[in-house]
């Protein structure tokens, strides 16, 4: 072969030469070249070359090739021998400059360099046999040398052949031979470089792997877990002297020992994951923030923050546990507060304050601000019905909200609920203060107006059916029910001006009549003579009025305090009159001789009765009466 006579080679251009042989070997190359030498063999592509003799491996893993989970870097697996598809054009004669095949020294589709791609040759009659895939698997070394000794002969033999025909210079063939090599060299060097990466690629993954298996093993505090690596040996010897383990099948035990891994990782943090979500949501709803604010927060919260570092069932329970006690207090403050709710509600409903555009507006004449409260509208929107029709026990239900037909829409606050954030409940009942507050003061604003009325009514002589209108058209203690007591009020303080001095003059025959009932001395009347002699109609006023029936009232509350010593009195001197009667009856002596004698001894008897036990008594409790009623 030439190749063995050209000087080493050093990078070069094709369009010169720099290498020169000495005229003994450029002789020496024209003659072996000067022969043309044909070859009929088959042109062959020679690509990925493993030199591995074990055949245990090489036999079951030839054919596939396998994508890393971890990279998704894809790792051939196999030496591929192609037929090369014979492009040459028509040849002339048997040979051309220009025509036949190409041999691509080339491993896969990212391994092709630029200048390294393929070296294109006129063939003339074919090149030598490229050895078996069997014979290259199982002695890669000797087979390559073989192919390659064959390949240079049959290409410098061409080559020289091709140089006397087209006539190139000696130093040129020489500088375009050693640019030959370099290239077959860098394609080698470059097949070489692949594989490191190969082999690195497998090493960086496989420790990757076994990192993250470790990592898992941790957190799932997995302690009888055997590295898998362990017992197996890395990288087997070229000459197959000690049968080792290639790193590809390291790659696969460590991966599938990881997927095991990855799969109890992935089921526990789910579990673990979804017991943080709802404490995280649990703790944001009884606190009033949302659950970005909640997963932001410290404290309480701090403990539950980690769920990576430790996936152990234990772990995991402690979290549900959390979970569920907070979920029982969602439970406990969101009873709590739709209580508050209905109680409220209830409230606006009854004192008819409904705010715009809200259940119940329509029986308000329209919304009236009692202390301004914002949370009025939130109120009347957090509670929504829950459907009891399978659970009727056939009890009546109160016309009112009742807390077990309801609960609430939302457990965190929003423009149409009021959550059941920490401070929802002292809204609530600061709320509820404030409405029964109004409430109280409604009913004692109505009382007022109502007995006012009430006594406007008979004093005005007022016809049954006007009171009787009045009342049918009053309902509950809505804004409307206090004007329309008001404008009543004022009609008859109306009236009641124009009949002035018949009102007085009534008064005054209800004072003497009065004066009368409760024994009034003549001291007692005078005392009130510079009211009752007033007979001037200018001086006929409300004040005079006032003052009539204010002393009118006065008697009235004096009798009802003599009223028990009025009707002892009574009662003394109808038994002292049958004291009387008994005695004038007892004088005839011939009262009990006639038909009704017996009826008529009863009755005595009776009378005698009430003379001696009762009258004595009664006389004992009338003392008692009298002096207390002197010391008042």
């Amino acid at each position: 072969s030439p190749f063995g006579t050209v000087i080493p080679a050093s990078s070069s251009s094709s369009g010169g030469g720099s290498h020169y042989r000495s005229h003994q070997q450029q002789q020496h190359y024209h003659n072996q070249s000067s022969t043309p030498n044909h070859h009929s063999h088959p042109i062959t592509e020679l690509s990925i070359i493993e030199e591995d003799e074990n055949n245990n491996f090489g036999n079951n893993i030839l054919n596939h090739s396998h994508t890393s989970t971890v990279t998704g870097f894809t790792l051939p697996r196999t030496p591929v021998l192609r037929d090369i598809q014979n492009n040459a054009s028509t040849h002339s004669g048997g040979r051309s400059a220009t025509a036949g095949g190409s041999v691509a020294f080339a491993t896969h589709n990212n391994l092709s360099t630029p200048g390294a791609t393929s070296t294109k040759s006129s063939f003339l009659g074919g090149g030598p046999t490229t050895p078996s895939t069997d014979k290259l698997l199982r002695r890669p070394s000797l087979a390559m040398r073989d192919s390659f000794q064959q390949l240079a002969t049959q290409t410098a033999h061409q080559l020289e052949d091709i140089w006397d025909i087209v006539g190139i210079v000696p130093e040129e063939r020489a500088s375009q031979l050693a640019d030959l090599v370099d290239r077959i060299a860098a394609i080698c060097h470059e097949k070489v470089d692949q594989e490191e990466q190969l082999a690195d690629q497998f090493r960086k993954e496989i420790a990757q792997a076994r990192f993250e298996w470790e990592e898992s093993c941790a957190v799932l505090r997995i302690e009888d877990e055997e590295d898998p690596l362990v017992k197996m040996k890395r990288d087997p010897s070229v000459n197959g002297a000690t049968p080792g383990v290639s790193l590809q099948s390291e790659y696969e035990v460590m991966m599938g020992r990881l997927e095991v891994v990855r799969g109890r990782m992935e089921v526990a943090m789910e579990d673990i994951g979804e017991s943080q979500r709802r404490i995280y949501e649990a703790y944001a709803a009884l606190n009033g923030w949302s659950v970005e604010e909640a997963r932001g927060s410290g404290g309480e919260m701090e403990a539950w923050k980690d769920i990576k570092t430790n996936l152990t069932e234990e772990q995991r329970n402690l979290f549900r546990s959390k979970a569920v006690e907070y979920e029982e207090s969602v439970s406990s403050r969101t009873q709590a507060v739709v209580s508050l709710l209905v109680d409220c509600q209830n409230l606006i409903r009854e004192l008819e304050i409904v705010p715009s555009g809200c259940e119940g507006e329509e029986e308000s004449e329209g919304y009236i601000e009692v202390g301004q409260n914002e949370d009025d509208v939130k109120i009347m929107n957090s509670l929504k019905s829950i459907d009891r029709s399978d659970e009727d026990d056939g009890r009546p239900r109160s016309r009112g909200k009742s807390t077990d037909s309801y609960t609430i829409t939302s457990v965190f606050e929003s423009s149409s609920c009021i959550g059941i954030g920490k401070d929802a409940l002292d809204r609530l009942t600061s709320r509820i203060a404030e409405l029964n507050g109004e409430k109280r003061r409604r009913r004692n604003k109505l009382g007022e107006m109502g007995a006012a009325i009430a006594s406007l009514w008979s004093m005005l002589r007022v016809p049954s059916a006007e009171q009787h209108a009045f009342t049918k058209s009053i309902r509950g203690l809505g804004m409307d029910t206090l004007d329309k007591g008001e404008q009543e009020l004022s009609r008859l303080h109306e009236l009641k001006a124009v009949m002035i001095g018949k009102l007085i003059r009534e008064q005054r025959q209800t004072i003497e009549e009065l004066w009368e009932r409760t024994n009034a001395s003549e001291g007692e009347k005078a005392s009130f003579d510079r009211y009752f002699y007033v007979n001037d109609e200018d001086k006929l006023t409300d004040v005079l009025l006032a003052k009539h029936e204010e002393y009118a009232g006065a008697l009235n509350a004096k009798l009802e305090k003599m009223q028990p010593i009025l009707d002892l009195i009574g009662r003394r001197e109808s038994i002292i009159e049958e004291r009387v009667e008994l005695e004038m009856l007892q004088k005839d002596p011939d009262r009990l001789k006639g038909r009704n004698a017996s009826k008529q001894l009863m009755k005595e008897e009776k009378m005698m009765r009430r003379v001696q036990k009762e009258l004595p008594k009664i006389t004992q409790h009338l003392e008692k009466k009298l002096k207390e009623w002197y010391v008042m």
